[in-house]
């Protein structure tokens, strides 16, 4: 009895055999060099990889069974409110879901035949990455979208019925549905970044809402994703001033000093905004130290010794940078050697 599946890898050759002058015209390079196909890559917690689909699926001897739900569908729900005395919906707000994927697996079943020994070392390595504490990375590829990334992890367990050993008969085959959970709802690409050099833009100047003459840049970066995104600077210790996203509004930072170190300044709204290199541990004494009026107005220079940054500030950022938009972001700094690095995440709905 040999039981039926999708049909499997038929090569693990990159390369046939020939000269180089046979692979100069592209049409003519193997499926894998050339990169049409769909490519879909699951990285371990562990760090192993699994090429599930596109030209070198199964190598390491797992792949993508029939389908794939959830890479291209944005999980959001519409909240609208109806009325017996108007026609239609009002639409409230979108509420926006953690993403679930239901992905099916098979390992084994390759052309030629998996050893009973090849397979149970398969068996092991996959199972091995799933870990429901740990997130690994699932990626997709075309030529047209290049690669997009999300961290999933199991949300259960795996609940397939198997109506024999896998290597029954030599079969050396498996298949199971699995269901990955997403935390966060959305694709991303490596953020784009660039760097501004005080010591580049000249002569100081004196800027609205701050004491000291300030050196004055600007970092032009893109917004390629289809979702609005929240700028990130990396500042050096002085006086400086970010820009708040796609506005007007240049936000006053804290001064900080070389016992501070340099600082992450994360603009999207839900986390923590400034974040020193060298922040210190908030101990209990401190906090009590800091609680009290009394030793707030006797030893001030004792109640603010190692107060974290993010509690030296009292502003916020209100805006974002909307999708597919060209953002110039202006920044100051009081140093001639400050440095400052804007960073902005690239984020999609869908898997390509």
């Amino acid at each position: 009895m040999t039981q039926h599946f999708l049909p499997g890898s038929t090569t693990t050759t990159y390369l046939p055999k020939g000269t180089l002058e046979t692979y100069k015209d592209f049409n003519r390079l193997p499926p894998a060099l050339r990169g049409e196909q769909t490519h879909i890559l699951y990285i371990a917690p562990n760090g192993k990889q699994f090429n599930l689909a596109g030209p070198a699926k199964g190598r390491q001897g797992v792949r993508l069974a029939k389908s794939v739900y959830g890479d291209q569908n944005w999980p959001f729900d519409l909240v609208t409110t109806e009325s017996a005395y108007s026609w239609g919906a009002e639409v409230d707000r979108v509420n926006v879901r953690a993403r679930k994927f239901n992905v099916g697996v098979v390992i084994g079943s390759h052309a030629p035949q998996m050893t009973e020994y090849q397979y149970r070392m398969a068996e092991q390595n996959w199972w091995s990455g799933q870990d429901e504490e740990r997130d690994g990375w699932l990626g997709f590829y075309t030529r047209y979208t290049g690669w997009r990334w999300i961290p999933v992890r199991p949300a259960r367990t795996v609940s397939t019925p198997q109506a024999m050993d896998s290597t029954s008969f030599g079969n050396n085959a498996s298949q199971w549905d699995l269901e990955w959970f997403a935390q966060r709802p959305y694709f991303t690409k490596p953020a784009l970044y660039r760097t501004w050099k005080a010591k580049d833009s000249g002569a100081p100047v004196e800027r609205q809402g701050f004491k000291d003459p300030m050196h004055t840049g600007v970092i032009v970066l893109a917004n390629r994703g289809d979702l609005s995104s929240y700028a990130s600077y990396i500042v050096s210790p002085g006086y400086a001033g970010l820009q708040d996203n796609n506005s007007d509004v240049i936000v006053p930072m804290p001064f900080t000093s070389p016992q501070d170190g340099e600082y992450l300044c994360d603009t999207e709204p839900g986390r923590r905004t400034l974040t020193a290199a060298k922040d210190p541990v908030d101990n209990l004494f401190l906090k009590i130290a800091r609680s009290s009026k009394l030793l707030n107005f006797f030893l001030h220079d004792l109640a603010n010794l190692g107060l974290p940054l993010q509690l030296r500030f009292d502003r916020r950022f209100m805006f974002n940078i909307p999708p597919r938009t060209v953002v110039k972001l202006r920044v100051y700094h009081s140093s001639k050697n400050g440095t400052i690095t804007a960073f902005l995440p690239q984020r999609y709905k869908r898997s390509r």
